[in-house]
């Protein structure tokens, strides 16, 4: 990787605060769920995930 695209990575990740990054985690997972038991199709599960983001 370029240097300056690792220190961009390095800033957000340190910026990012824990509670969002576990409430998109949880909101990937349950997202995962869905569309593996067939509770919500594939695209508009994807649309309703980066909405909650």
């Amino acid at each position: 990787e370029h240097p300056f695209v690792l220190q961009k990575a390095f800033e957000t990740a340190r910026d990012t605060d824990p509670n969002s990054l576990e409430a998109a985690l949880r909101a990937i997972r349950d997202y995962e769920w869905e569309v593996k038991s067939g509770q919500i199709d594939p695209e508009l599960g994807l649309d309703v995930l980066l909405a909650r983001m």
